[in-house]
């Protein structure tokens, strides 16, 4: 079971309008349970314990009393762990485990703070959706830790400024003013968090954290398979939206709770993780289909299908790289490994198409029609020749090495109704081995009949007569993408 005290954070959660809060069938008995072992244990009344736990972790006087009377029914979790601590103290250990096993199997949800609107399912189990999750995060994910402090004067919040701007040069503040309030912003790295945190508590320093969290691809399908993974895990609903001037997707969204499941359980760094980022121990410690869902979401994002059927995957990471390798080796796959000099040291890995493959991508995604169209061939029936050029653009789209589409391909083909593979070269202008492959996936799909010709192996396939078939109702296409898409 995952820890969910883990999710609190004693200096960025310092004040009790700040911390995490829980609720769920059972909760509340067992808190009351908890409450009664250690008053019975220790002789106090339910106030003097009120009033220790208050001088301890900075809560109000009341806030026992508030719980108990059903005032609210959210209770924080940093005073669950206080409690559970307490009765620890008195001598109760077996007994703290076993009350702190029986309140975490009880929460359900949780909410930011005491007074945050969103109510967020409780993630307890390594399951293999979280562990997609996250191996998506580890590929393509982006956290980052946002510090924002506020004041009605804008000499105090200056002041703060150039305090924080001498004691750490590199930190970048920005600066504005919002109704009657000046605030201050900045964002913290892996290396700076805890001596800049410290820094502002140990001067008391009022402020408040968020968790920015991004993911971007150029495919929609696989964006819009994280929104279902997060929909379901968490019970939060995330927007896709399309990168502005370039060709992808991405989601960008605030929330601290998924944030601290990122940072604190699973020990993600904040900020650049590309060259440093790791499996974490709780995914390295599982069992093989934890490891694996973790990869399956590492190389739908981080990874591809080339034309050909080939599986690539690339990263900066040598721990991340030599992970995958380990995986894949457990379901007897393997590939070539190199090092790409002209992208920043960049670890590259190419495998021979294979059925094992098609597990490790999300079906009905365009990697998983492409690398299923290689191995069995196209399934789907077509209607019209604009049907069958959108979805044959939409799941083998053009890239930098080629930049000749299908749609064009097929139409110049459907125009001269018998050529050469040379012949055709020659017509588009484009190299004979990109074209080629794209030729075979014509062919695979039966818009394209191929009689071999028998040639000398430096003019083999060149000179191959190739026919256009004008029966649309024997093509066959890739599958309809991924629901909703």
């Amino acid at each position: 079971m995952i820890d969910l005290f883990k999710l609190h954070h004693n200096i960025e959660d310092k004040n009790a309008y700040s911390w995490i809060v829980a609720d769920g069938p059972g909760l509340f008995s067992n808190f009351k349970l908890l409450i009664e072992k250690i008053t019975e244990k220790s002789g106090c009344s339910i106030k003097s314990l009120s009033k220790k736990v208050s001088s301890r972790i900075g809560c109000s006087d009341y806030m026992l009393f508030d719980i108990l009377n059903r005032k609210t029914k959210w209770i924080s979790l940093n005073l669950i762990n206080e409690l559970l601590s307490i009765l620890e103290e008195l001598g109760e250990a077996k007994e703290a485990v076993r009350l702190r096993n029986k309140i975490l199997a009880s929460v359900k949800f949780l909410k930011s703070t005491p007074r945050s609107p969103v109510k967020m399912k409780a993630v307890k189990k390594l399951s293999l959706e979280l562990a997609e999750v996250c191996g998506i995060h580890a590929a393509d994910g982006s956290l980052n830790l946002g510090v924002s402090i506020e004041s009605k004067h804008k000499k105090d919040i200056t002041k703060i400024k150039n305090e924080l701007s001498k004691e750490f040069p590199n930190l970048k503040i920005s600066e504005w003013k919002r109704r009657d309030k000046y605030i201050i912003c900045f964002y913290l790295t892996q290396l700076t968090q805890d001596e800049v945190l410290n820094y502002l508590s140990n001067h008391n320093i009022n402020f408040s954290v968020s968790y920015k969290i991004e993911f971007a691809d150029f495919d929609r399908s696989s964006l819009h398979y994280l929104r279902k993974l997060i929909l379901k895990l968490f019970g939060y609903q995330i927007k896709i939206k399309p990168m502005k001037g370039k060709n992808g997707y991405y989601v960008h969204f605030s929330n601290k709770i998924i944030g601290r499941y990122f940072k604190n359980i699973f020990n993600f760094p904040i900020g650049k993780k590309s060259n440093t980022v790791d499996a974490p121990k709780l995914i390295k410690n599982a069992s093989f289909p934890i490891r694996k869902a973790f990869v399956r979401g590492m190389i739908q994002f981080d990874g591809s299908v080339k034309r050909n059927g080939r599986v690539v995957f690339s990263t900066n990471s040598r721990h991340l790289m030599n992970f995958f390798l380990n995986t894949i080796k457990n379901d007897s796959l393997k590939g070539t490994v190199w090092t790409r000099k002209n992208r920043k040291k960049e670890l590259a890995f190419e495998s021979r198409p294979s059925k094992k493959w098609l597990t490790y991508f999300i079906e009905g995604t365009p990697k998983y029609q492409r690398l299923y169209g290689y191995l069995y061939g196209f399934k789907g029936k077509a209607k019209s020749i604009d049907e069958v050029i959108k979805i044959f653009d939409k799941i083998f789209p053009a890239n930098n090495r080629s930049t000749l589409s299908f749609g064009k391909l097929i139409r110049t083909a459907s125009k001269l109704k018998k050529f050469t593979r040379y012949q055709i070269s020659n017509k588009l202008g484009i190299g004979y081995k990109s074209l080629s492959v794209m030729l075979d996936i014509l062919e695979k799909a039966k818009i394209i009949k191929v009689e071999r010709v028998k040639m000398v192996d430096r003019f083999k396939r060149k000179s191959d007569k190739i026919t256009f078939n004008n029966d649309i109702k024997a093509w066959r296409i890739p599958l309809a993408v991924i629901k909703g898409e």
